[in-house]
């Protein structure tokens, strides 16, 4: 056995999909999905509009209900998963806030705190070094005083990033999480998110970006409505559905550095 294939299985399977049917109005959104996420994977989640993906996301977090399938989170049921602490999520347009909503960034990152809280849900010395600890992950600790409207969209969305990790998750997933956010903030943006892979998250993210699929990501997964593709990045880069999706003048490169 290769090491590439010994060190697949011994990832622990994070998150199991299994026959995942969903309607809308009695149309049709996902057909049959079977998808795992494992431990380490860096998942972009791909596809044309309406193919899907946010739905399949908000179904993984418990938002949706699927019609048919089965959802299993840590190897335990979604309706049944208590830890929700472990799953962070940054929506997307999670940018679109009220400018006149007087709330600071490291007030903003606090509200992550409060899934993992029972009543009364007050704030220790503790919670206060977890703020700034996810602030200071994401490069945003000196501005953690500042009102969240005074910031950019590129720094808001570090602040959502911040908010979804302050609990330590094991999974990050994040929802068209660089919509609206100028090329070069992107670009930061991105490279702050594979710093917070390295660190130990398995990150999630659904994307139009098909550049974020060669740079960053691991794996990939390719829907609409049914799951078309779902394998790793070297298997993609050489497989038909990369060709129909890259245009003709383009390229994935398969080694990255």
């Amino acid at each position: 056995m290769n090491s590439t294939i010994a060190q697949d299985l011994s990832q622990q399977t994070l998150i199991k999909v299994e026959g995942v049917w969903f309607y809308r109005n009695d149309h049709l959104i996902l057909k049959d999905i079977y998808l795992e996420i494992k431990e380490g994977d860096f998942l972009a989640i791909i596809g044309p509009n309406g193919a899907g993906k946010t739905t399949l996301l908000k179904i993984i977090l418990g938002l949706l209900k699927p019609q048919k399938g089965l959802i299993k989170i840590l190897d335990v049921e979604r309706d049944r998963f208590t830890q929700r602490h472990l799953l962070g999520y940054v929506p997307q347009k999670a940018t679109h806030t009220d400018t006149l909503f007087p709330i600071c960034a490291k007030e903003v990152v606090a509200l992550g705190l409060l899934s993992a809280k029972k009543f009364p849900k007050w704030f220790s010395h503790k919670d206060k070094s977890k703020i700034d600890s996810a602030l200071k992950k994401v490069g945003m600790e000196e501005f953690k005083n500042v009102r969240l409207s005074h910031l950019s969209g590129g720094q808001q969305q570090r602040i959502f990033i911040a908010r979804a990790i302050v609990n330590n998750p094991r999974i990050l997933f994040l929802d068209e999480p660089t919509a609206g956010i100028d090329a070069l903030a992107q670009e930061e943006f991105y490279d702050m998110l594979k710093e917070l892979h390295n660190q130990g998250i398995t990150i999630v993210m659904v994307t139009h970006d098909i550049g974020v699929v060669n740079k960053y990501v691991n794996k990939v997964a390719c829907l609409n409505q049914k799951l078309v593709f779902h394998g790793t990045h070297e298997e993609f880069c050489s497989s038909p559905k990369a060709q129909e999706l890259i245009p003709g003048e383009h390229h994935l490169v398969i080694h990255r550095h």
